[in-house]
């Protein structure tokens, strides 16, 4: 499988960017058959390492989404527009956001994850998926057939 990681906020020293670097650092180090490319803005390829192994798609646009997704800045559409572009383009079986303030449109990629950071939902609720299964005998096995609260 190609999967496709956003590699836009892997330049913030903290909190979104440790995580994605974290998680990029411990996929790239497991040896398999999938295959890891990094799509990343121009501006922050200096500042950022990839790990071998990881191919990657450097994107052309007018400022990187770390600072234009501040609330001093303001993403352009044409620079999400050139990211989907790159992404189409790729080949990608699976396209990995590792948080979603640096999401940008996708088209032309079969699966799309989407990691959303929101610490402040777990205290109070938090979902379960049932099995399609056991909510009706004809659906896929896989497939979630409906989420319920868990918590308080």
């Amino acid at each position: 499988m190609r999967i496709g990681f956003d590699g836009s906020c892997l330049s913030n020293r903290r909190g979104f960017g440790r995580f994605s670097r974290l998680l990029l650092d411990s996929l790239a180090s497991r040896q398999g058959k999938h295959q890891l490319v990094v799509v990343i803005d121009r501006p922050s390829e200096p500042a950022v390492t990839i790990p071998e192994g990881c191919d990657r798609v450097v994107v052309d646009v007018g400022e990187a989404p770390s600072a234009a997704a501040s609330a001093q800045g303001r993403r352009r559409i044409g620079d999400m527009l050139a990211m989907g572009r790159a992404v189409a383009s790729a080949g990608l079986d699976l396209m990995y956001f590792p948080a979603t303030y640096t999401f940008f449109p996708v088209w032309n990629v079969p699966r799309l994850v989407v990691t959303m950071h929101a610490p402040w939902l777990w205290p109070i609720r938090t979902w379960s998926f049932r099995p399609a299964e056991a909510a009706s005998p004809g659906c896929s096995r896989n497939t979630p057939q409906r989420a319920w609260p868990t918590g308080s």
